[in-house]
């Protein structure tokens, strides 16, 4: 056996450590606030709730589950009933890969921003040219050195496997990551006026929750956030050891994903309600709208810093996992050792994530006569995640595990290790019947109504 066969976490804080920090990642702190505030705030919230229940922790459980059955690359994974379901794998293997393009670009726009935080660079944003310093920073070859740098620390992690690379950074970032999280909502909660924002983020809009459009923005979310069907919880489980109960660890990845995600709203919501910005600003809450709150408090400068930095990590702890899909997949499926296979990845994420950040603003795909509506490479990768990967390779999993490999196989492997599993009925019932159904559906809503 090969290194990548025989190695495995060492311990289930560091499974947890890892498979949290592939979950906590830019989904919870760049992208829940600002779903959450164009979505009835806490409404939404209500919903993802529901969701993360009753569709994303069987999900995970299984995934794990698939993995750690299979021993294998998230492609060979689904060969268990034959060769003809191995395609069934790769639009998960192709999500994360064309998701490090925008992951890469966003946290390469976050380390800039932490970095001209301290050099006093935020002060020059006011209400008039906030959006224009974004547009013009995110279109210049300005991003191209922090992108690359993030790129650089994701090969340097993975470089050094899962106990050494992977697991030992999660166990240090994910307490840091916290830590600071905590610090920017207790500064944020403290803010004259930031009733209003707690408020809105925790009374319902009722209306929302029959809205169809909401539940499917949770579910999306939930799956982006948790980081259910592509391919790298499934990963992951290739490394947990047999004895470890997999049920245990994705109740507790959850709680970490959906803890951070209420906290990250904590920070924002009071914050941006105290100084009289729009809750529902998108994905410019950030970039655009948190700027100006923090010019506008004391000490904002070191304040953005913490928020802007803690971005970076969030979005380090969740890339390294979707770097290790790819790694894992092609020295499993070639003879390239894996330092051969980080290097190879690297290059090509480097090419196509430059490619995508450099695009905004630019249309590119639209000026080739590829793709209508002025979408550029940036937009076009983010909406064919949310809108047809994610969903596709998520409804396709769900069908595995639930019609081709059977819930009876999963709950096999999980009680492998002569843990009992809980509320088998009612996760059979799940599995087969109500996620792939759900999943169909929202999935339907969502290319219907584009």
């Amino acid at each position: 056996m090969n290194k990548r066969e025989t190695e495995s976490f060492s311990s289930k804080l560091g499974v947890i450590a890892a498979a949290a920090g592939c979950a906590v990642g830019l989904g919870n702190i760049w992208k829940f606030p600002y779903m959450a505030g164009s979505n009835g705030g806490a409404a939404f919230i209500i919903v993802y709730l529901i969701i993360v229940s009753i569709i994303g922790y069987p999900l995970l459980t299984a995934e794990f589950a698939v993995g750690r059955k299979s021993r294998t690359n998230p492609i060979d994974a689904f060969k268990a009933k034959g060769k003809k379901y191995s395609a069934m794998g790769i639009p998960g293997v192709l999500g994360s890969f064309i998701l490090l393009a925008i992951y890469t670009g966003i946290a390469g726009w976050a380390l800039y921003y932490a970095i001209i935080s301290l050099t006093g660079g935020l002060n020059q944003i006011t209400t008039v040219n906030a959006s224009d310093f974004f547009i013009n920073f995110i279109t210049s070859k300005s991003t191209i050195i922090p992108q690359l740098v993030f790129i650089v620390a994701n090969l340097v992690i993975v470089l050094r496997g899962i106990q050494g690379g992977i697991e030992k950074f999660s166990k240090f970032a994910m307490p840091l990551l916290l830590g600071v999280l905590i610090v920017l909502v207790i500064r944020s909660l403290t803010l004259t006026g930031s009733q209003t924002g707690i408020r809105f983020f925790l009374k319902p809009d009722w209306s929302q929750i029959y809205n169809i459009n909401v539940w499917s923005a949770a579910l999306v979310q939930a799956l982006f956030s948790i980081g259910i069907g592509l391919g790298a919880m499934l990963t992951y489980g290739i490394y947990i050891d047999k004895q470890e109960d997999l049920q245990s660890i994705s109740r507790q990845v959850i709680f970490a994903d959906t803890f951070v995600a209420i906290l990250a709203g904590f920070a924002v919501f009071p914050a941006v309600f105290a100084f009289n910005q729009n809750p529902g600003a998108g994905p410019g809450l950030v970039f655009i709208t948190l700027p100006l709150v923090f010019n506008s408090m004391p000490f904002g400068a070191f304040f953005s810093f913490l928020f802007f930095i803690l971005l970076v990590f969030a979005a380090l702890t969740s890339s390294i996992s979707m770097f290790e899909v790819l790694i894992t997949t092609i020295t499993n499926k070639t003879k390239i050792r894996r330092k051969a296979a980080t290097g190879i990845i690297g290059a090509i994420v480097v090419i196509i994530g430059i490619s995508a950040s450099l695009s905004v603003g630019g249309h590119i795909l639209s000026d080739l006569g590829f793709i209508s509506n002025g979408r550029s490479l940036f937009d076009f990768i983010d909406w064919s995640l949310d809108y047809a990967i994610l969903p596709i390779s998520t409804l396709l999993l769900s069908i595995f595990i639930g019609w081709i490999l059977k819930p009876r196989a999963i709950i096999d492997e999980i009680e492998s290790g002569g843990i009992k599993y809980k509320f088998t009925k009612t996760s059979i019932f799940l599995l087969r019947y109500v996620i792939p159904m759900i999943i169909a559906y929202i999935l339907f809503i969502r290319i219907t109504t584009f």
